[in-house]
């Protein structure tokens, strides 16, 4: 295992106790700290690739800038959490809690955060394109001009979720409930939308080419000027629909 090997990380290590400590750019390469405590800890710049950080206590980390590329963070807690920069490609994220945590430029490309719980959150310029997001409470997420292309949001809840201008092409949003959401300008080309709930969403020129809408309900949304060319909308409702 590579891991650093300055005192104070021996002693996190040993201890998986390192609440307020200072680890900024410790190499903590495949290192071992399930169910640590991290609360308040300064890892600005560590080195988390591989490391096993599953249930750890990351509230107001500051973990800008960390490189956790495939790291495992499953239940996780990042409450408050300063996650800019930081790169968690390929990353286990499943059932963590993100509750005002700072994304902002934060990489998640093909990252697993299965019934991850994301509130609150700073997102801008964050990039989820490819990430596994199935069950994910993102109710009122803002995720406008985001990059969520070939992501998987199935059976997601996007209630008021802000996703104007957001690049959902080839995305997967079957069963997911987008209910009041905004999705003015959003590219969803050839995106999964089927049994979808699009229920007083505004839709106001969304790209929907080629989509898969087969049941539907897209009650009281507004579809003036959306792009619907070669979709299927088998079963689709499409009850009150502004044009």
């Amino acid at each position: 295992m590579k891991t650093d090997t300055s005192e104070v990380v021996v002693e996190l290590l040993r201890t998986k106790d390192g609440e307020n400590g200072c680890f900024e750019n410790a190499d903590l390469e495949n290192a071992d700290l399930r169910n640590a405590n991290l609360k308040n800890a300064n890892l600005e710049g560590a080195n988390l690739k591989d490391a096993n950080l599953s249930g750890a206590n990351l509230k107001n980390a500051n973990m800008k800038n960390i490189d956790a590329s495939g790291a495992d963070l499953s239940g996780a807690t990042f409450e408050a959490t300063n996650l800019e920069h930081a790169d968690l490609t390929h990353a286990e994220i499943s059932n963590a809690v993100f509750k005002r945590a700072n994304l902002t430029e934060a990489v998640l490309r093909s990252a697993e955060l299965v019934n991850a719980c994301v509130t609150r959150c700073k997102l801008k310029d964050a990039d989820l394109s490819y990430s596994n997001l199935h069950g994910a409470e993102l109710k009122q997420a803002n995720l406008s001009h985001l990059s969520l292309m070939r992501a998987n949001l199935s059976f997601a809840d996007l209630t008021n979720a802000d996703l104007r201008v957001a690049n959902l092409k080839d995305a997967n949003l079957s069963f997911a409930n987008l209910t009041n959401a905004n999705l003015k300008d959003a590219n969803i080309e050839g995106g999964e939308l089927m049994n979808t709930e699009m229920a007083s969403a505004d839709l106001k020129n969304v790209n929907l080419e080629g989509a898969n809408l087969k049941e539907a309900n897209f009650t009281d949304s507004n579809l003036k000027g959306a792009d619907l060319k070669d979709s299927i909308s088998k079963g689709a409702v499409f009850k009150n629909t502004t044009k």
